[in-house]
């Protein structure tokens, strides 16, 4: 009965909450599967479906349509614009009490290297932008975040609602602040994020940069597959604690974490929740972790890729013969190790199977002398 009467509630809640939100009722067609209109040539256009129940449980739940749609001035409507993030939301700030906007995060990104130049690049479409790394993601759910149950949960709240009225609004609060403790992504998710760009060979080359693949041969991306809580994915070293993720600089910019006057602390993570390289000198903060140069010019070897690719990537390699002098031997003492791990592996497995087969081999010939000595004592009896 309490559990009926808790969803009950919980149900009404939503639904005044949704009606709140909704007070232009979109979600009046919204709502549906399979809707449409027609276009300018009457051929039908079919809408985005927006489910309410996961609307009202994502980062965005307590936003209004027309906070993010405002190019929609009348119903029903045509095609709808991309969405600015930068515009000032009719949101308030309760820390300020003012419009809450994403414009001072837009100038950050503006600046960064993902956005710097945009307007002058001649593959403007290879940038990303808000939408290619944020979506309107669920908020976590409640547990967990410090080892919580749902009985805290509910106490919790029962403290929070002692001061604010409106249900919704503390519950709303309290997964925006629980959903804010933990990582959005996943470290397997953050990397292969990145890397849907930083993989494509014809898309790096363009902006004169070499894919990067070598993570995924490396160490930290072990960790990672392994459920390492303190395995570093791309931001943990690009963007640690003190930095932007929107804020992301060439590695010649010396406000970039990887720039090698910040590559010690970078590396030692300092403040950070992850436990890194806390004894870490300037000389194993300045050892390299990607490879990709090489990998280039290995790239450039097939002749299947595209002239003007190669001879982009050819750009990006300053000097090959020089670089392939230099870290020749080094490449070919790695490969040495390779050769002696498997050597060594090879012969531990065969080693065992040798010792096994002999092992089962002896062990016949006894039971053979011990069936002959059996039929011997018979005979003489």
């Amino acid at each position: 009965m309490r559990a009926a009467l808790a969803a009950a509630v919980a149900s009404l809640v939503a639904v005044s909450a949704l009606a709140e939100l909704d007070d232009e009722s979109c979600l009046l067609c919204h709502q549906y599967d399979g809707l449409a209109f027609s276009g300018a040539e009457g051929e039908p256009i079919h809408h985005f479906e927006v489910d309410p129940d996961l609307w009202l449980q994502s980062v965005h739940g307590g936003v209004a349509c027309r906070d993010c749609h405002r190019d929609v001035q009348e119903l029903p409507h045509g095609a709808v614009e991309r969405v600015n993030c930068a515009v000032t939301c009719h949101v308030l700030d309760p820390s300020t009490n003012r419009p809450f906007t994403h414009a001072p995060e837009i100038g950050r990104f503006e600046s960064s290297v993902h956005g710097a130049g945009r307007a002058d690049d001649p593959y403007p479409e290879d940038r990303p932008t808000c939408l290619d790394c944020h979506q309107n993601r669920l908020f976590a759910a409640h547990e967990g975040a410090w080892g919580a149950t749902d009985q805290l949960v509910q106490e919790t709240l029962v403290r929070c609602r002692g001061c604010h009225q409106d249900p919704a609004w503390s519950e709303y609060v309290l997964s925006h602040v629980m959903h804010r403790m933990r990582r959005r992504r996943p470290p397997e998710e953050v990397v292969q994020l990145c890397t849907s760009c930083h993989e494509d060979v014809e898309r790096m080359a363009r902006h004169g940069l070499v894919p990067m693949w070598d993570f995924r041969d490396s160490f930290h991306w072990r960790m990672i597959l392994l459920g390492d809580p303190d395995a570093p994915d791309c931001l943990s070293c690009h963007v640690p604690v003190g930095y932007s993720a929107h804020e992301i600089h060439h590695r010649d910019d010396l406000r970039s974490a990887i720039n090698v006057e910040n590559l010690r602390a970078t590396c030692s993570n300092p403040g950070g929740a992850q436990r890194c390289h806390t004894g870490a000198t300037q000389a194993f903060a300045e050892a390299r972790i990607h490879f990709s140069d090489r990998r280039a010019f290995e790239i450039m070897q097939d002749e299947s890729l595209d002239p003007d690719v190669r001879a982009l990537l050819a750009q990006r390699i300053e000097n090959q013969e020089a670089f392939m002098r230099a870290d020749e031997f080094r490449f070919w003492i790695l490969g040495l190790i390779s050769l002696l791990y498997k050597v060594m592996i090879g012969a531990v497995i065969g080693g065992m199977m040798v010792h096994q087969i002999l092992d089962f081999i002896a062990q016949l010939r006894l039971r053979r002398r011990k069936a002959r000595a059996r039929v011997g004592v018979g005979g003489d009896a």
